[in-house]
């Protein structure tokens, strides 16, 4: 029987082991966290494999296993994990079965284009090339504006600490994170208030973005831009909408 590894953690992962399993092809799917294990559904022809795997991990897992295709499915912003594929598969002498799947990511500002948002609010929009940027932004904002108030925080609990490290955000900051107890272990060990936590499984529609903009009286939505599939134009839409600024994580 044919087999694969998927790294995997999007959706573009799930809906790629659906179709090899289809295809009869058996694959190997490894995630970071319990939470991506959950997320798919039983079937014989796919074991998951859990936690953060090292270049030797991968290494070990390439020649023990010995897959027919490796594919690269994870988080467009993972380019650490992207990189240690990449090597593990040089090491392994299986470079030509790597095989990355991109999303489709349309920069910020074509996409304000597109979704025909006014001039008038792009004052509100700051695009940045890193979540640390983004968070020292931020610092600055409630250094000098006198309407600072709520951060939602939508750009994964991984990077939850650039903000929290900072004693004049971590009050303010609404973590919205994926529904696992390790992202609320973290959460709490940051110091984030229970109330202020958000465990939820996206991508979210544009009226739930301005639901929990509405009840959590946010000022400021901080995002990666992941792309449609980890439905950033639904946030982007919810900030112009309900007038908040927006701070946007670009792919560069």
């Amino acid at each position: 029987m044919k087999s694969a590894f998927v790294f995997s953690g999007t959706v573009e992962g799930r809906k790629l082991v659906e179709k090899l399993i289809s295809e009869g092809v058996f694959c190997h799917v490894f995630v970071a966290t319990s939470y991506g294990e959950m997320v798919m559904e039983d079937n014989e022809l796919f074991t998951v494999h859990v936690g953060r795997l090292t270049v030797d991990d991968m290494v070990a897992n390439l020649q023990t296993l010995e897959p027919e295709k490796v594919y690269d499915a994870t988080h467009p912003f993972a380019r650490v994990v992207t990189d240690n594929i990449i090597s593990a598969c040089q090491i392994a002498g299986m470079e030509k079965l790597y095989k990355r799947i991109d999303r489709e990511i349309v920069p910020v500002m074509k996409k304000v284009q597109e979704c025909d948002i006014s001039q008038e609010y792009l004052n509100k929009i700051t695009v940045v090339t890193s979540v640390r940027e983004a968070a020292l932004f931020l610092v600055g904002e409630q250094n000098t504006n006198k309407d600072f108030g709520n951060i939602l925080v939508a750009t994964g609990v991984k990077d939850l600490n650039e903000y929290a490290e900072f004693d004049e955000l971590k009050d303010y900051l609404i973590a919205r994170i994926i529904p696992s107890v390790e992202s609320l272990e973290r959460c709490l060990g940051m110091g984030i208030k229970p109330g202020n936590i958000i465990a939820m499984k996206g991508p979210f529609s544009t009226e739930m973005n301005e639901a929990i903009i509405d009840e959590y009286a946010v000022k400021y939505l901080v995002t990666k831009n992941s792309g449609q599939k980890g439905g950033f134009e639904e946030k982007l839409m919810a900030a112009y909408n309900k007038s908040i600024n927006i701070i946007v994580v670009e792919v560069v």
